[in-house]
């Protein structure tokens, strides 16, 4: 398993997931070394570990868990992406010019190169817009490498309003891996405080989607409802553990409010969270089990 960008705010929440789904028996997600981080330079260790460390119960990602990719190089990505089964990645991303990490792919001392972030970072940054069309470029680049990988299946989170959708659709098509792509329809919104053991914070609606409704309803930004990014990464790993990796789907999420708790009158049994990778995943479990 590998994520896109795991330095990010949702990247880092997906990896934190996948961690701790990896490590309990039964989930067929484990592995050695897994999941894997496919970022730039090591500055997304920084920023990674520091979600880890605060969200996941003082997790921690080693370097042995970092590919640092030039992405701008084809076989080098084929080869970070080689050895993992499935991809979790964005439809774009946020950029920061980086000195390229000394022992990695430099060929001087002071190059440098874009790191990236899925959704965006979780401190403080000077952040660069990439010319025109970077991301569906950089996103045509990552499909075309898992086919040449041999990925077996690609989870794509588009986070944000895209006005060629059927382009990003098209390169999943053409290149023949399948897929689940998941559409947030509302603005994302990173839970204060959060730890894994919270669960999911959003009363979720988790529908199919085509295409053709893709591209003809737009995201709503009107609404002061948003979805936790917490939850949209735990909806990736989710679809990786409920759903079949030989189909590809197209699924649309919105957050319906907060997720009513229990009644703090109600006596709550004692919980042992060592077996959750995400308190009450049953949740997502059921709601993607009407799903193709």
């Amino acid at each position: 398993m590998a994520v896109f960008g795991a330095g990010g705010c949702l990247g880092g929440a997906i990896f934190g997931f996948l961690q701790r789904a990896s490590s309990i028996f039964g989930t067929g997600l484990g592995g050695i070394n897994t999941p894997k981080c496919i970022c730039a330079t090591g500055s997304s260790s920084k920023d990674l570990n520091r979600i880890l460390y605060t969200s996941f119960k003082a997790a921690y990602a080693g370097e042995e868990l970092f590919s640092l990719t030039n992405v701008k190089d084809e076989a080098y990505l084929v080869n970070s992406l080689k050895g993992n089964d499935a991809i979790i990645m964005g439809t774009s991303y946020q950029y920061e010019i980086r000195p390229i990490t000394f022992g990695s792919f430099e060929k001087s001392p002071n190059d440098k190169t874009l790191e990236f972030y899925l959704d965006e970072k979780p401190v403080s940054w000077q952040r660069v817009e990439p010319v025109d069309d970077y991301d569906s470029n950089f996103f045509y680049a990552s499909i075309k490498a898992c086919q040449l990988a041999q990925i077996k299946h690609i989870v794509v989170i588009q986070t944000c309003e895209i006005d060629n959708v059927q382009q990003y659709y098209n390169i999943l098509k053409e290149h023949n891996v399948p897929f689940t792509f998941i559409s947030c329809r509302q603005e994302l919104e990173t839970c204060k405080g959060y730890s894994f053991v919270k669960g999911i914070q959003g009363d979720l609606i988790i529908q199919p989607c085509s295409i053709e409704n893709l591209k003809d309803t737009k995201q709503d930004t009107t609404t002061s409802t948003k979805i936790a990014r917490q939850d949209v990464a735990a909806i990736a790993v989710q679809c990786l553990l409920s759903l079949s990796w030989t189909k590809s789907r197209i699924i649309s999420v919105e957050s319906n409010g907060i997720l009513q708790q229990e009644d703090d009158k109600v006596p709550k049994k004692i919980m042992r969270f060592d077996r959750e990778w995400c308190v009450k995943s049953n949740l997502l479990r059921d709601k993607l089990s009407f799903i193709e």
